[in-house]
């Protein structure tokens, strides 16, 4: 049960953060007056952070050093 909800927490935020990012997108489109198509870099550049947010910490690594 506790993995389903953990599950179900992460497609949602993963769907409302996609959603940003298109509105994002779109806006800059607009504003830009061009099409919302986006090359490789810029994908590139929007999932590395994502990427760098959610990998763990090291073994060594503590939050409250001694």
């Amino acid at each position: 049960m506790k993995n389903s909800r953990v599950l179900l927490g992460g497609a949602i935020i993963g769907a409302v953060t996609g959603l940003i990012a298109a509105m994002l997108l779109n806006r800059r489109a607009a504003k830009n007056e061009s099409e919302t198509a986006i090359t490789a870099g810029e994908g590139l550049k929007l999932g590395q952070p994502a990427t760098f947010n959610l990998q763990p910490a090291p073994p060594s690594w503590t939050p409250f050093p001694n």
